[in-house]
């Protein structure tokens, strides 16, 4: 190998350290080791650059104990690891149990076994990162299979330099401290790790099942991509391209949505809720990423999280009240009066109102009133000619006739035998039979504040007036209630 194409794969992935601080000088580096030629290179370039990023190296390995040789090669990363001076541990797993006792397929499997593996070493000696042998050629395949999944922004950006690990992979451990699971090969080839380790006479074990096509990964490896590269020469660099052109798309929609996130999300235990008019505020893809992001936040991660499933989801604002989508096992979307609400049913039985307790609440006409749990209720008196028209008068704000009203009004929860005249319905009807007809879950109906006045129900915050008290053309003095 020429000494410069080795000078530069070592500045290759000494930037990827340093620049994007996979870590810091002092902190510890599980390395995983196959013993393979990618993983075998990765260890010796970052025991040769050791001194310049710092990282205290602790190598790895996890025999599956799925091929005969597989006891052969753990004994000869082992004997590397001695050889060069780096403590490692090197342990067995019967994966074929795992296989067994989780459905999985035998690919799957291995993989979960060896992520779970290598994040308990790292939180065993104390590491921040785990560095894997994923290379150049690995994106190009990564983000070719998910293409063929039909992956969207997050698939086809394929593999990160750095992420945090899935869920699954740290379930049962109890870390002490974040650790990241790191590519510094992410930008050299196959190819280049090849002839560093004939440069340096390594001597890499042979992974059969790298040549088993029953994997999907391995026909795209030996099948599809070397007809693709007949069509196009140059399929790598394009690939790479959308790679790095979905991590920017997606990197910029997070943007957005982040700086409108605090408008937008109500965030309670179990669930989110996404208010209705920012929400229709946003472009499409932001929506579909809220939707997304409500998810992850409430799980952790989005595996088993389908494309159809959240379109559906993110649609539910033109849906009628009550509408329901599963977005995956646990977590539903259901369109509420004001909202779009992710979470557990469960969750999402109880409302987004406080608990006023016994007795009524006297309201300040004019002024505010506080509620508890930081919700208020706000009273301001106007003109007729101030009266919005009605496609801009918010689900929680109430305009009504303030003489009708008079300056005696409370607010209480419902109690049995309530009655209203619901405007529009022409006619009284049981509080109770109104709410069971506009779908309000029925765990949630006993906290929805009620705004009363001597003669009755005048208000059913956030849903309903009642005709009585409803504007007129006739009305000289409009009061305006409001709910923050």
């Amino acid at each position: 190998m020429a000494r410069q194409n080795e000078e530069a794969i070592a500045s290759t992935v000494l930037s990827a350290i340093v620049e994007q601080r996979l870590w810091t000088p002092g902190e510890r580096v599980v390395v995983a080791v196959s013993g393979g030629c990618d993983s075998l290179c990765l260890l010796h370039l970052l025991q040769a650059l050791q001194p310049q990023h710092g990282g205290l190296l602790h190598v790895a390995h996890l025999d599956h104990r799925l091929r005969p040789e597989s006891r052969t090669e753990a004994m000869y990363v082992a004997e590397t690891a001695r050889r060069w001076g780096l403590p490692a541990t090197v342990e067995s797993e019967d994966v074929r149990a795992l296989i067994a006792r989780e459905g999985l397929s035998p690919e799957d499997a291995a993989r979960r076994a060896r992520y779970r593996f290598l994040l308990r070493v790292a939180a065993n000696v104390g590491a921040s990162a785990v560095a894997l042998g994923h290379t150049r050629d690995d994106q190009v395949e990564t983000v070719l299979m998910h293409l063929l999944r039909g992956a969207g922004l997050s698939g086809l950006r394929g593999m990160r330099l750095s992420v945090p690990p899935a869920p699954w992979m740290v379930e049962g451990l109890s870390l002490s401290h974040p650790i990241r699971l790191v590519r510094p090969l992410l930008e050299v080839s196959r190819t280049e790790t090849h002839a560093y380790c004939v440069a340096h006479g390594l001597s890499p074990v042979h992974d059969a099942w790298n040549e088993d096509e029953r994997f999907l990964r391995v026909r795209l490896r030996r099948q599809v991509l070397p007809v693709l590269r007949t069509l196009n020469p140059h399929l790598d660099e394009a690939l790479l391209r959308l790679a790095r052109l979905a991590a920017w798309l997606e990197s910029d929609l997070e943007a957005m949505l982040d700086a409108r996130w605090c408008e937008l999300a109500q965030e309670a235990s179990g669930c989110i809720r996404l208010r209705l008019k920012p929400y229709r505020d946003l472009p499409w893809t932001l929506r579909l990423e809220a939707v997304r992001r409500a998810v992850e936040r409430l799980r952790g991660h989005l595996e088993g999280v389908g494309w159809d499933a959240t379109v559906a989801a993110a649609r539910l604002d033109e849906a009628g009240v009550g509408s329901e989508v599963a977005l995956v096992e646990g977590i539903v979307a259901r369109r509420e009066y004001e909202a779009l609400a992710v979470g557990d049913r469960g969750a999402l039985e109880v409302a987004p109102w406080p608990d006023l307790g016994p007795h009524p609440v006297p309201l300040a006409i004019p002024g505010r009133t506080l509620l508890p749990e930081g919700h208020s209720l706000i009273a301001t008196l106007h003109g007729p000619e101030e009266l919005p028209s009605w496609e801009d008068v918010q689900p929680r704000e109430a305009w009504l006739d303030a003489d009708a009203c008079g300056n005696r009004l409370w607010l209480r929860p419902p109690q049995p035998g309530d009655r209203f005249r619901p405007l529009g319905l022409g006619g009284t009807k049981k509080l109770h039979d109104w709410m069971t007809d506009q779908k309000i879950p029925r765990a949630a109906r006993r906290r929805v504040p009620l705004v009363v006045s001597p003669r009755g129900i005048v208000w059913v915050v956030g849903h309903r007036i009642d005709e009585r008290f409803a504007v007129r053309p006739t009305s000289s003095r409009l009061l305006r209630l409001r709910w923050e």
